[in-house]
């Protein structure tokens, strides 16, 4: 089986599927005072492993991502909803995650690697609810929480190749965006390390804090976690254990905050030296098992953000020229806020208003984006 960070399958009727655990690890607290995070990785769709419980309004900007669709499965038909992945709100329409959260084929092969499952008529949501384990795969159905926001359209990177996934670390390419229907104006987003850090970022030695709603305990192939260890909101402090260019490991040792099934697709945030008055960067995804111990000895390893800015932010920047997405105050990638707090969108819509006052043309809130970036000081790595 391929070792994602994956949510396993409960009880399909038969059984089907399995899950992996997490831990407890220490905490660190972050600028807004929430706990920092941790995590285990066996390998599949994993949860914090030694970390700590996360309220809503820890880490806001996590959420965790719900499949909704009719399974089918040797003569079985029920509608599921189920938590499949944690993910990071980068715009108010726009989720970050893996590849793999959204392909299809990796669930299908998740629960059933003969090929029998299939799901029709799929869709996707984003929620910040801290509990969600009664979303399980093999649950009876349950209504939607009162936050979930439907997402219109999925995009994994296209060089995205499920049966080409490699362990250590590897190119594999496991990222996605997802489009939301409404806009969620509320809540903080997740910053990328688009101006501040570069492709020497992240060392071995690194802080960084994990969230996910992934397994808390490690468990055996076919096994389910235990009841209420898996589909809770965790984090943890963890660290950087190994670097390569296009992936990080996260956690080394057991005792280590780790990630584990569940937690693919969620964020590691990252503390910089920076002028803005957000200090964290959200600069790994959780992707996959460190080797084939899955989640259950060692750190697993996570997408690293800086390799992909330029593709996010040519999909981020297509899906509002297309008309896919409910929200194009900034096109691309937004930046960071500024130093007194000041939001990108708040200067665009203000040169807007200056430009329709005067007369004068508009170059569009997307290259409003960049002069705001190109204003910011240059962030120095936190040693």
């Amino acid at each position: 089986m391929i070792h994602l960070l994956f949510p396993v399958a409960a009880a399909l009727p038969p059984a089907v599927g399995a899950a992996s655990a997490v831990t407890d690890a220490p905490t660190e607290p972050r600028d807004s005072g929430a706990p920092a995070l941790g995590a285990t990785e066996d390998g599949v769709q994993t949860q914090i492993i030694n970390g700590v419980d996360a309220t809503v309004e820890d880490w806001p900007m996590a959420g965790g991502m719900l499949l909704n669709g009719d399974v089918s499965f040797q003569g079985f038909e029920f509608e599921q909803t189920a938590i499949l992945c944690s993910s990071t709100l980068i715009a108010p329409d726009v989720v970050m995650l893996a590849a793999h959260c959204v392909d299809l084929d990796a669930l299908t092969l998740q629960l059933d690697p003969s090929g029998q499952v299939s799901i029709e008529n799929p869709e996707f949501y984003w929620t910040r609810r801290k509990n969600l384990s009664m979303y399980q795969l093999g649950a009876p159905p349950t209504n939607l929480p009162e936050d979930a926001v439907r997402a219109v359209k999925a995009v994994m990177h296209e060089e995205f190749d499920l049966f080409r996934i490699q362990l250590g670390l590897a190119n594999n390419k496991d990222i996605a965006l997802l489009f939301l229907e409404t806009p969620i104006l509320d809540v903080p987003l997740g910053y990328l390390p688009v101006a501040e850090t570069t492709e020497t970022e992240i060392e071995v030695g690194n802080e960084v804090v994990v969230v996910g709603w992934g397994q808390q305990t490690a468990t055996g192939p076919g096994e389910t976690p235990p009841a209420g260890s898996y589909g809770v909101k965790m984090m943890g402090t963890s660290f950087v254990a190994e670097v390569a260019p296009p992936e990080f490991k996260v956690g080394q040792v057991q005792s280590d905050v780790r990630k584990c099934h569940g937690d693919s697709g969620g964020p590691s945030f990252m503390q910089v030296e920076t002028e803005s008055s957000e200090t964290w960067r959200v600069v790994g995804v959780t992707s996959h098992s460190y080797d084939l111990s899955d989640c259950s000895t060692t750190g697993g390893v996570d997408t690293r953000v800086s390799r992909y800015l330029d593709w996010i932010d040519g999909q981020m920047r297509a899906a509002c020229a297309d008309g896919t997405r409910s929200w194009c105050e900034i096109e691309g990638i937004v930046p960071p806020p500024l130093p007194d707090g000041t939001l990108a969108w708040e200067i665009a819509d203000e040169e807007e208003d200056a430009k329709k006052a005067c007369g004068c043309s508009s170059n569009g809130a997307g290259a409003a984006s960049w002069l705001v970036l190109g204003a910011l000081a240059l962030v120095r790595r936190r040693r």
